[in-house]
């Protein structure tokens, strides 16, 4: 009798499964918000965050939206289908999943990166064209952007952008049409780090301490200063037995430094080309609608209509347990 009911119960589930016309299976479709309901969220929602941090990004911008998995996924498909436009986009995706290495991983990534799309463009010997890094979309579910930790004045970031300025023509420069000082301060930055490479190709900013055979030692007034803002230069004594950890111990940090700031300037003049270009547009689209509407729905409280009972998965003394 029992197995009767379980074929029973697994034939419910199947029906349960085949009858769902609409969203992934089996779940039921999302819930689409009436056009007051997304008014009044929205505002709410500017309220929240503003009372969360006076100093974040305009709510429902670009950096705002970027922040988020399914902005940034919408942003850049966006892009990429309906304005075949992907490098600008491509280049912030590998700068996203850059910043989570560390190490030599994170130098060698830097100097792919910057080969790939800061250095002039490399020319196809049978055709004469120019050759662009192939386009290539987003396959992991955590790619998001936060916005860089510089925070310029209006009228520091309009000279940054105006001597680093986005061009469409690409001719003799690199595949984002981006030129002016921050690359030669990019190229700059990466030798720096190179250079504390020991004779076995290891870096400073390695964990565990590494050196060079040159400059063991620092000055007396150099670990002053190193040392002058820690709270307990007893600990620092204890900690660093010798000159050489300490002198490795600061340059570690610095070129740590050096890399978490590697393409902050780049990144915020490619958002902001990005942003005169096609943000507007975007807003209008289906993917800005969809981006709304998922939010919306992420962050509405969960009732019990948002289930339905598929099949008794088990049962014992107390009852059973049901999926749904």
């Amino acid at each position: 009798m029992e197995e009767l009911q379980d074929a029973i119960e697994d034939a419910q589930y199947v029906n349960a499964i085949a009858t769902q016309e609409e969203g992934p299976r089996p779940v039921l479709s999302w819930e689409i918000p009436e056009e007051e309901q997304l008014v009044e969220w929205e505002e709410r929602k500017r309220k929240e965050e503003i009372a969360k941090d006076p100093n974040g990004p305009e709510v429902f911008g670009i950096d705002w939206c970027l922040q988020t998995m399914i902005g940034f996924f919408l942003f850049s498909e966006f892009l990429k289908d309906t304005c075949d436009d992907y490098l600008r986009i491509n280049f912030i995706e590998d700068v996203i999943q850059w910043r989570r290495l560390r190490g030599k991983k994170r130098l060698e990534k830097s100097k792919i990166i910057i080969d790939k799309y800061l250095n002039e463009l490399p020319i196809d010997s049978a055709t004469g064209q120019r050759i662009c890094p192939e386009k290539t979309q987003i396959v992991i579910y955590d790619i998001y952007r936060n916005a860089p930790m510089l925070s310029p004045s209006d009228d520091e970031f309009k000279s940054l952008y105006s001597l680093n300025k986005v061009s469409n023509d690409t001719t003799g420069i690199n595949c984002l049409g981006i030129s002016g000082p921050v690359l030669d301060e990019i190229n700059q930055d990466v030798g720096l780090v190179e250079e504390n490479r020991d004779s076995n190709g290891s870096l400073c900013l390695d964990d565990g301490i590494s050196s060079s055979s040159k400059d063991m030692e620092l000055k007396s007034a150099e670990i002053e200063e190193a040392t002058e803002n820690l709270p307990d230069r007893q600990s620092v004594k204890e900690k660093y037995t010798t000159m050489k950890q300490l002198t490795q111990s600061v340059r570690k940090k610095k070129d740590v430094d050096i890399l978490n700031n590697l393409f902050q300037k780049v990144d915020m003049i490619i958002i902001d080309s990005l942003r005169e270009q096609y943000w507007q547009q975007f807003t209008e689209s289906e993917n800005y609608t969809k981006m709304k509407n998922f939010l919306w729905f992420y962050d509405r409280p969960v009732v019990a209509d948002d289930f339905f009972s598929m099949r008794v998965l088990g049962r014992g003394g107390f009852g059973s347990v049901t999926g749904k």
